[in-house]
């Protein structure tokens, strides 16, 4: 028996062939003394290394979303073939536990006061297909957007009040952040207006 509880060690004539999973040998009522031609045993590893793919898979996927793209990665990371990969993301996309619609709504979701442009990359990094994540950021709306930028704004000036420059200084952060110069300029001088300060040369 191997340390891993859920495989065993197979020996053909007193030679060692491969390790299987449990559930593969119990399945096939494998024990001593049974007969296996090559192709036989060829066809056990490949079910044997599925089931141990698909048990992998979906234990990382109960602990957090992944996109079809990132899945395939960590299976190949692991050192299983193309072949067994597929039929891996088959199944899971049967049992809707990967699908990149859902990952989207839960990124989005969790990348609050983030711009448009910012999400869209991060999604296409994501492994996200282009079209998909468009689709998806093109839903926020402009005033959305906008007050996405204003909470970065009050965000960066509240921690950063007096410094020289102040004003430029935070509308190049928003602007960095992914928000159209305009969108940055509104927000930025929505926050200073709230408090009262006048955007004059000191600021500037």
């Amino acid at each position: 028996m191997q340390k891993n509880k859920h495989r065993a060690n197979l020996y053909i004539d007193g030679v060692f062939a491969c390790g299987l999973e449990l559930q593969t040998i119990m399945q096939h009522n494998l024990k001593i003394g049974t007969s296996i031609t090559l192709q036989e045993l060829e066809a056990l590893q490949a079910e044997s290394e599925l089931s141990k793919a698909t048990e992998y898979a979906m234990g990382i996927c109960a602990k957090k979303f992944y996109t079809k793209h990132q899945l395939v990665q960590k299976l190949k990371q692991k050192g299983y073939l193309n072949s067994c990969i597929n039929q891996v993301v088959t199944k899971l996309k049967e049992y809707h536990i990967i699908d990149d619609k859902t990952f989207i709504t839960a990124y989005m979701h969790s990348q609050q006061n983030q711009s448009k442009r910012m999400i869209l990359e991060k999604l296409k990094q994501q492994g996200v297909s282009f079209d998909m994540a468009k689709e998806a950021v093109d839903a926020i709306s402009s005033e959305e957007e906008y007050a996405n930028a204003l909470k970065m704004a009050e965000k960066y000036v509240k921690t950063r009040k007096g410094v020289a420059n102040m004003y430029a200084k935070s509308i190049q952060y928003v602007c960095n952040k992914g928000f159209s110069y305009d969108i940055s300029k509104r927000a930025v001088d929505a926050v200073f207006l709230q408090q009262g300060d006048e955007i004059n040369e000191t600021w500037c």
